[in-house]
């Protein structure tokens, strides 16, 4: 990554402002640039991370406009890595908010091997995740089925009369 002074005047293709956990008014702000061509073969983009550390902008290269995008935004993910721990976004870190991408570096087996892996885990994670909603599911029900018969009409009565007074 290359550290970049100027912007050109370019406003971003896309922000994101990030939240400071434990502070009331502490943000970050993530800034992306179009991707440009430099010369024939040779792509950049450009990236700004505030309250981070960052001075300048940094500019991260490709073979192509989608190579240089995806490049940039592993570069905020390892900028956020580093420095931006205590940032969220929607609730989640901030940093698995741009995530990593299995890699062609090592070659097609390898990469095969690794997404297929990710997938599998990732589906066991989500099978995991529906399983104890469903239970959860299963419970309350069960719950409401050993409720005497009235106790829900009662239940109703008394949280529509609280709405009355409040």
């Amino acid at each position: 990554m290359k550290s970049h002074r100027s912007n050109a005047g370019e406003p971003p293709i896309a922000t994101r402002r990030l939240i400071r956990r434990g502070t009331r008014s502490g943000f970050a702000t993530v800034k992306l640039w179009a991707p440009r061509e430099r010369r024939k073969g040779e792509w950049s983009c450009r990236f700004f991370v505030t309250a981070v550390g960052m001075k300048d902008s940094k500019e991260v290269y490709g073979a192509d406009a989608i190579q240089a995008l995806q490049n940039a935004m592993l570069g905020i993910r390892i900028v956020l890595d580093k420095g931006g721990r205590s940032l969220t976004w929607a609730g989640r870190p901030a940093r698995y908010t741009f995530p990593r991408t299995v890699e062609w570096v090592f070659g097609a087996r390898l990469t095969r091997k690794l997404e297929t892996v990710l997938a599998r885990e990732s589906q066991r994670f989500l099978d995991a995740r529906r399983d104890i909603g469903a239970r959860a599911r299963m419970k309350d029900a069960s719950q409401q089925a050993r409720q005497p018969v009235g106790a829900e009409k009662s239940r109703r009565r008394i949280s529509a009369s609280d709405r009355r007074t409040r």
